[in-house]
């Protein structure tokens, strides 16, 4: 498990936390569900749910993987440049 900020609970599969993801290429910076990988665009979570397809999971804007490294759950200070830091409502550990 790893420390991850999280926006919300998704409402796709209904158990797993929205973390902020930022994908290998770190232009995508997405809300994730770390239980079942669907994801958000945008802070509010209104550009979703998207899902993208296993096993790379790859960025709905430029398809770089959000599954493998240097894939990762975004620290405080890439959430706040990303725009998602405002979003964010705690700090949880990740179960993916």
């Amino acid at each position: 498990m790893s420390s991850m900020l999280y926006v919300g609970t998704c409402s796709v599969c209904g158990t797993g936390a929205i973390g902020v993801r930022v994908g290998a290429s770190p232009r995508c910076v997405v809300g994730m569900c770390d239980e079942c990988d669907t994801v958000w665009l945008d802070p509010q979570l209104q550009d979703g749910p998207h899902f993208p397809e296993q096993p790379d999971v790859p960025c709905p804007r430029e398809g770089s993987s959000l599954r493998h490294s240097p894939a990762h759950w975004a620290s405080k200070a890439e959430a706040a440049a990303a725009g998602w830091g405002g979003a964010v409502i705690g700090e949880t550990d990740s179960i993916g």
